[in-house]
């Protein structure tokens, strides 16, 4: 009996350690537990305040690469509005050049009608009054129409309300223009050497009528100046006139270089260019007015982001003094929701 109690006392003694061991293991793990939850916490509030941090550095390299494109494109659009400018007194000076030039043969015009052909035949007078007073009217015509559109060009190119709109309109107005001014010209200039030539005929004549017996002589000096004086050279000058229009025409390989030119080519290239891209335009395109389609691009272009960070940095602040605010704005916050779930 004796030494069935003394096993049944050891037996029950080294389950009380075993348990108590065990209670004690288990307090362990359970403060072990404890003391690593709130680490592991920590760890992944870290964590999300570096992945903020960097979503926050990715905004604003998104915002000030869009800043530094808009300001690329404030300086294209500046050095187009330049080259505009320079397009726009360049053509100004052809047409003062053309001003000045039809304002002389109109002088000259002046003097041959005012010359005394009384005594001429009455063919002649006719033929000379005709083609001086159509000369003076496609002379005249020419200096009124560069007088009012360089008037006009240059009002709206300077004044207009509508800026970089304005100064293209105005320019591709000059241009448009600017082959009806040219080709006025010549005609009041081909007119002026008729009437030259005519003039001619008529002082010939008054001699005719004055000494008959020089008939011949007179009639053959006016073959003469008029084949060798007037027709070869004004063949020559019109010769002359092909050859340069043809060496400095713009060439287009093919129909579609009009169809995929860009606008900075339809802004600064040549009146045919955009003749062309308009010809190739659909009709629907080509129906809706061309303001309606440039304000729906502007306000396209003109509205936000709303993906963008859009926050402006402190004023007076270094960046490195705003990325610090930032993260400690970030870590407290982080540092609250911490808080707040263990209070929970």
């Amino acid at each position: 009996v004796r030494m069935a109690s003394s096993a049944s006392f050891h037996l029950a003694r080294e389950r009380a350690a075993a348990s108590s061991q065990a209670a004690l293991l288990a307090a362990g793990v359970e403060k072990q537990a404890e003391l690593s939850a709130p680490m592991e916490r920590s760890r992944a509030n870290q964590a999300m305040l570096q992945a903020e941090i960097g979503k926050a550095q990715a905004t604003g390299n998104k915002e000030a690469a869009r800043q530094q494109l808009k300001l690329a494109q404030t300086d294209f659009e500046g050095q187009k509005l330049q080259i505009m400018l320079e397009g726009f007194k360049e053509v100004g000076t052809i047409f003062h050049s053309i001003q000045t030039t039809a304002s002389l043969l109109l002088g000259f015009l002046m003097t041959a009608m005012n010359s005394d052909v009384s005594t001429s035949h009455a063919c002649t007078k006719l033929v000379l009054w005709g083609l001086a007073f159509c000369a003076f009217c496609a002379l005249l015509h020419s200096i009124f129409l560069t007088t009012v559109t360089l008037t006009d060009a240059t009002k709206l190119a300077y004044q207009g309300t509508r800026g970089m709109k304005d100064v293209k309109r105005a320019f591709h107005g000059l241009l448009d223009r600017r082959s009806e001014i040219f080709w006025h010209f010549v005609a009041g200039f081909c007119l002026f050497l008729l009437v030259f030539l005519s003039l001619l005929w008529v002082k010939l004549d008054e001699a005719i009528s004055t000494d008959e017996s020089a008939t011949g002589l007179y009639l053959g000096f006016g073959v003469a100046v008029t084949m060798l004086g007037w027709a070869v050279p004004g063949a020559r000058m019109f010769h002359a006139f092909a050859r340069s229009r043809q060496q400095f025409a713009i060439e287009y390989e093919d129909e579609e270089d009009s169809q995929s030119v860009d606008a900075f080519e339809l802004d600064m290239g040549p009146q045919s260019l955009r003749r062309r891209a308009n010809r190739s335009e659909p009709t629907s395109r080509r129906s809706e007015p061309a303001a309606r389609r440039s304000n729906s691009a502007e306000k396209k272009r003109s509205q936000p982001d709303p993906t963008v960070f859009t926050s402006a940095p402190s004023i007076g602040r270094t960046d490195l003094e705003s990325k610090q605010d930032l993260q400690a704005g970030l870590l407290g916050r982080s540092e609250a929701k911490s808080w707040a779930k263990g209070d929970g």
